[in-house]
């Protein structure tokens, strides 16, 4: 193979020397002086340009100009908060509707949490969420 590298380079030299042997506008096309305008001749108004797509007023991160999701997590508007419920008549003992297990009676409020005592056995519901979502309604 040693003996290919000296041909091979000898090829490139000589195609080298012959590129600069070439004058530089030898391949440039012949201009008609029919398309060049006289002086006296108005030039033709200019076309309109060609419509760009054109980036967002302000991308909130480099990513969205390249169709990204950002990786930031946009903020959610805020719902309005529901009414609350009025739980301060709930206490040990007093009676509370469900729709599915009817009316049970409270035998226990602590620690977030209520525990209803219902004819089909105890449930245990999150206070006041409960009420606050429908579960229990206060008698």
């Amino acid at each position: 193979m040693n003996w290919l590298y000296p041909q091979a380079r000898q090829a490139f030299q000589d195609k080298q020397k012959e590129r600069q042997a070439e004058p530089l506008l030898a391949h440039a096309p012949e201009i008609d002086e029919a398309d060049v305008p006289e002086a006296d001749e108005e030039p033709e108004p200019p076309k309109a340009p060609v419509p760009t797509r054109t980036p967002p007023a302000k991308p909130d991160f480099v990513t969205a100009a390249f169709g990204v999701k950002s990786p930031i997590v946009p903020a959610k508007p805020q719902q309005p908060e529901k009414p609350k419920v009025d739980v301060s008549g709930v206490a040990v003992g007093s009676a509370v509707a469900h729709a599915k297990f009817g009316i049970g009676k409270v035998i226990e409020l602590n620690r977030g949490y209520v525990t209803v005592r219902f004819e089909q056995g105890e449930k245990r519901f999150i206070f006041p969420d409960a009420f606050e979502f429908g579960f229990l309604k206060a008698q």
